[in-house]
């Protein structure tokens, strides 16, 4: 039985096999030995993978052992800009959201899916004066989420069961990714808003990041326009999208509609996504073969990163890798999948460090570090 699409519910959805054996690593940067389908609607075109029963238990189990920040002991991972300067992420999606609304100095936000704390943490130097709330599907981390400034509750479970209502802002960092119905959540989530309130969705971008795909966990790619389809099918008016808040992200702004629901405009891009998804697979296969190579060229293997795509790529190479390198300071000094993560310009005086990153990041990132003659290899290096 086919399934049904996860953003506009048509049957006419197609899985598409990769031709090669991708390897799928979770949202907290583990290997997954599980295995996901990968599908496309011929409708609307959205990038998703199959949410059946075997799908949903492994999903459970990932969850269940879930280590959200484990690189760097807890802390967010940090945004970073061409010149290789930094900030959490957080604090940057918070910043771009305050100055673009002019929103007030004080008022209610609820974090839909707060992991640890990270954002209700950084309101705290953009918006002091905010009451804040926060919810996960679990309370492990509660003790921490209640300690902090500012915070006033803390729930724990299904967002309709919430005790509160009446929020300014309504926050899902990473979150409606792993949502098999966005539109359904979106509309539950709208009932929790003030009649002036907002909100605010980032999440992967999947034209600009391929390694999306190798997710586990994430079953719903978005676009800018099928992320915005899906807000229009909740009842939410888009107010501002944008693609460079956080790079290789999208950050969307909407609140609650004039009527009780607009229409989503459906456009066919059926087409499109499979364009997408055969291009991002076969520049994957591409890149999982490169990283075979790089990792037997002479000299020390190290992969550039301590995030989803390094995990990726030491993932296809059986665990070639002798060390990682990473700009966080926060990562730096602590071990990733049993190796070390150096500071750049500390590696191996014969290392070879692959940069596990779309081209263009790439080659922005080879042009900053190889300035030293180091041997930074892009992607395009490796590739045949």
């Amino acid at each position: 039985m086919k399934q049904a699409c996860h953003l506009c519910g048509s049957k006419d959805v197609d899985e598409v096999v990769p031709n090669f054996d991708v390897r799928f690593v979770t949202s907290d940067a583990r290997p997954w030995p599980g295995r996901a389908r990968l599908l496309v609607c011929d409708t609307c075109g959205t990038i998703q993978k199959a949410t059946d029963a075997l799908w949903q238990r492994e999903v459970e189990e990932v969850y269940l052992s879930y280590n959200i920040y484990q690189q760097s002991g807890g802390a967010e991972q940090r945004s970073f800009h061409e010149k290789g300067l930094s900030q959490a992420r957080s604090k940057v999606i918070l910043q771009k959201l305050f100055e673009s609304l002019k929103m007030p100095e004080a008022g209610r936000l609820l974090d839909l899916g707060c992991g640890n704390g990270s954002l209700l943490a950084s309101m705290q130097s953009v918006a002091p004066d905010w009451h804040l709330y926060g919810t996960e599907f679990d309370a492990k981390n509660r003790q921490r989420i209640e300690g902090l400034a500012g915070v006033r509750g803390f729930h724990a479970g299904d967002i309709r069961d919430l005790p509160w209502t009446s929020f300014d802002v309504i926050t899902l960092i990473h979150l409606i990714e792993h949502i098999p119905d966005p539109a359904s959540f979106l509309r539950t989530a709208a009932t929790r808003l003030c009649s002036s309130g907002v909100i605010c969705i980032e999440c992967p971008n999947i034209e600009a990041n391929p390694f999306d795909l190798v997710i586990f966990d994430h079953c719903t790619h978005f676009t800018t326009a099928t992320l915005g389809t899906s807000c229009r099918s909740a009842g939410l008016q888009v107010m501002q999208s944008a693609s460079d808040w956080v790079a290789k992200e999208i950050s969307l702004v909407a609140r609650q509609a004039d009527c009780e629901a607009l229409a989503a405009t459906l456009t066919r891009h059926g087409q499109a996504g499979l364009e997408t998804l055969q291009t991002h697979l076969r520049w994957l296969a591409a890149l999982a073969s490169g990283a075979q190579r790089a990792a037997h060229m002479p000299g020390s293997f190290g992969i550039f990163g301590t995030s989803i795509a390094a995990a990726w790529c030491q993932h296809q190479t059986g665990g070639a890798a002798r060390f990682f390198v990473d700009e966080d300071p926060d990562r730096v000094g602590r071990e990733f999948m049993g190796k070390p993560i150096l500071a750049v310009g500390s590696e191996p005086a014969d290392g070879n460090v692959l940069l596990c990153l779309p081209d263009a990041d790439a080659e922005r990132v080879a042009a900053r570090l190889n300035k030293n003659s180091r041997r930074y290899l892009k992607p395009a290096d490796v590739m045949s």
